[in-house]
């Protein structure tokens, strides 16, 4: 019998006429209001993606990033500028710097090279052509690492520096300065 598939399709017609009917503007107020919050979504994403060059989750990956910066562009300007307090400003109170400086293994913590930096006129002051330069900076969660080549070192010495850095209530400092003279 084709009638019991013909009802069938009558009452789902009817009931899809009856709700066009009665939740008609309800329906479609709510998909309306739906694209609207979607697009409203896709807006604030949109703007803080143009106003960070990232996406809200990256936006926070790259402050990190650029707080780490921060603390090892204040490493570099306490060196050129022999400034003890922005050196020490850095370091942890528990950090180490262990490397090479030509053949000489050198081990200790960062208050004999602030000394050193501290205790002579400073790279500026000479006219030293020191040039340093962050690269390769990876955070991951409260730790980071990063290194930075320093070239024009009180006027001739160049550097291949790893630091590791430590987020300790909300604040970057370096942890470990591992050194090699180029």
């Amino acid at each position: 019998m084709n009638s019991g598939k013909t009802y069938t399709s009558e009452l789902e017609t009817r009931y899809s006429a009856e709700i066009t009917k009665t939740q008609g503007g309800n329906i479609m107020l709510k998909g309306i209001l739906a694209i609207f919050v979607l697009l409203f979504m896709m807006t604030a994403a949109e703007s803080a993606q143009a106003s960070t060059g990232a996406y809200p989750a990256e936006a926070a990956e790259n402050a990190e990033s650029e707080a780490v910066r921060e603390v090892l562009q204040n490493y570099i300007d306490g060196t050129y500028h022999a400034d003890a307090a922005k050196l020490k400003g850095v370091f942890h109170e528990k950090a180490v710097m262990n490397g090479y400086l030509g053949p000489n293994l050198l081990l200790a913590d960062p208050s004999p090279f602030i000394e050193d930096i501290t205790g002579a006129p400073s790279m500026q002051s000479n006219d030293d052509p020191y040039r340093a330069e962050i690269n390769n900076i990876h955070v991951e969660g409260n730790v980071a690492s990063a290194t930075i080549i320093e070239t024009g070192f009180r006027g001739e010495v160049s550097f291949m520096n790893f630091f590791q850095l430590i987020k300790i209530d909300g604040a970057w400092y370096i942890i470990s300065k591992l050194f090699t003279t180029l």
